[in-house]
């Protein structure tokens, strides 16, 4: 996977609704991890272009990397929701509304 859709370390994200945690690794994204983990998030186009990955975020203890289409820049300094399939978190916990 490229850099871009990949952090710098890895990080954990914790999934709220499901109750389980996933360790995301530096080469990948935040929805392949998931789907390897045998959670199922909706996604499409894997390339932040389209927008059905679109998850909610409850608490991020660094910052978010945004790297979607979608969004506009007001919406990525909210920092209320990401695109799972492109953007990453600079911090060790990432928890999410899946």
């Amino acid at each position: 996977m490229s850099n871009a859709t990949s952090a710098e370390s890895s990080f954990t994200v914790v999934c709220q609704k499901s109750g389980r945690q996933v360790e995301v690794p530096p080469d990948k994204s935040i929805l392949q991890a998931l789907l390897d983990a045998g959670l199922l998030p909706d996604h499409l186009c894997t390339k932040g272009q389209c927008g059905t990955c679109e998850t909610r975020v409850l608490a991020c203890d660094g910052e978010l990397v945004h790297r979607d289409e979608v969004l506009t820049p007001s919406e990525h300094a909210a920092g209320k929701v990401m695109m799972i399939c492109v953007s990453s978190c600079t911090g060790t916990r990432l928890v999410l509304d899946i």
